[in-house]
């Protein structure tokens, strides 16, 4: 309650999806160079009508993740693919890979040709993100999380990242979540105020499917190839 009156958010608390975020710290940092040794993806948010929704996230040896940039980019698919690839050269910037959403690879009904195979064409080589929004909101609740010993969570945003800030005090739960005395209806995020935070939902599942092998339980054989086909296509290509 007291962050919605410091920030004039006129959300009820109990519909917010990410409760525990809060628009400062510990979650909301100053932005820091990221060292070159840790890992760094990136991830589209892909839509017909609407700019391209970009985030870029790194994550350190201790397994947090820092969402260090945002890209919202409005244009067609080979125009926003050029701007990635000056980006990448500008910015000396080595991503792992690149997620995108899954409806991506749907065939456009005139072209013939679906928007990842577009990016695939301009040089931007992307992996399907996963479809399971309701484990990667679980898993975003997790890294937002505060460690009681470390007094820290493991998800965190630079300041210069405004529109991730905005999403995470914006993104609810529907209507009815929030009177509950609609008990048979399933709960159901509100498809507003999302498109990069579908971003950090597909990133920090794919940090727990591609960076696991260690861990049996959590790893799966499709997406391990998956992240071999894309790297060889990332060296056929000579870019992402």
């Amino acid at each position: 309650d007291k962050q919605i009156r410091l920030y004039g958010k006129f959300i009820h608390r109990s519909g917010l999806i990410y409760e525990d975020f809060t628009k400062g710290e510990p979650h909301v940092i100053d932005p820091f160079k990221i060292p070159d040794e840790w890992i760094k993806v990136a991830a589209i948010d892909h839509h017909l009508r609407k700019p391209e929704f970009m985030s870029f996230v790194a994550r350190s040896p201790d397994g947090d993740a820092y969402i260090y940039d945002e890209v919202i980019d409005k244009g067609l698919i080979g125009e926003v693919a050029d701007r990635m690839r000056n980006r990448e050269t500008n910015m000396k910037e080595k991503l792992q890979y690149i997620l995108i959403d899954s409806l991506s690879n749907t065939p456009d009904p005139i072209t013939g040709t679906s928007a990842r195979r577009e990016y695939a064409k301009h040089g931007i080589h992307t992996i399907p993100g996963s479809k399971d929004k309701d484990a990667g909101i679980s898993e975003v609740k997790k890294y937002l999380k505060i460690n009681p010993e470390t007094k820290k969570p493991k998800l965190f945003v630079f300041k210069t990242c405004k529109q991730h800030i905005h999403e995470f005090t914006h993104y609810v739960w529907d209507e009815y979540v929030i009177h509950p005395e609609n008990k048979e209806q399933k709960q159901e995020a509100k498809d507003k105020d999302c498109d990069l935070l579908e971003n950090i939902r597909r990133i920090l599942l794919s940090f727990r499917r591609y960076e696991s092998r260690d861990i049996e339980e959590e790893w799966n054989e499709e997406y391990y190839n998956e992240l071999t086909a894309y790297r060889q296509q990332c060296a056929a290509g000579g870019g992402y």
